[in-house]
């Protein structure tokens, strides 16, 4: 269990097992954690859907997430915002391929560099060398140093938007 704080790690502690059991692990609150975590999920051949914790979920999506996903073929299923062309991160399907971890470690890598960039920007950023299967959003644009396009080596996975409504 990740524990971002002293009570999350004393309630972990109180636990049958303990801190001994090793399940309890220190971290700090950080908006890498959202993308940290599911990279380690990854890395371990797990598929993740990441969900804020302003998100209320009616029905278990899961089935339909994974049918989408397997119908539009693609890796990657990112929500859209209400009334705009852009990305909502706060709905995101990894499938656990190399190019969505490389790609997710890439962007990881810049938002851990330049902690002044909203998360949500540069997610959106990270994609421009792809757009999304329906060609329906505008990535956003956050530098234009050189070193920005170093970071965007990795293959952009084939992504598609996740309807947060369905």
């Amino acid at each position: 269990l990740f524990c971002l704080d002293a009570a999350a790690l004393e309630a972990c502690a109180s636990l049958p097992g303990g801190l001994a059991s090793g399940r309890c692990i220190r971290g700090t609150p950080s908006i890498l954690n959202k993308f940290t975590l599911p990279l380690a999920f990854l890395h371990l051949g797990v598929d993740v859907f990441w969900l804020d914790f302003d998100v209320f979920i009616l029905r278990d999506p899961t089935q339909m997430v994974l049918d989408m996903a397997q119908r539009r073929q693609v890796d990657l299923l990112v929500s859209g915002s209400f009334a705009d062309d852009c990305i909502c991160s706060g709905l995101v399907f990894f499938r656990a391929t190399k190019v969505v971890s490389d790609w997710l470690l890439a962007l990881l890598s810049w938002m851990y560099e330049h902690v002044y960039t909203h998360d949500q920007q540069a997610f959106s950023a990270f994609l421009a060398g792809r757009l999304d299967e329906d060609n329906a959003t505008t990535p956003e644009r956050i530098s234009a140093q050189k070193h920005f396009r170093l970071y965007l080596k990795p293959e952009v996975p084939r992504w598609a938007l996740l309807d947060p409504v369905v």
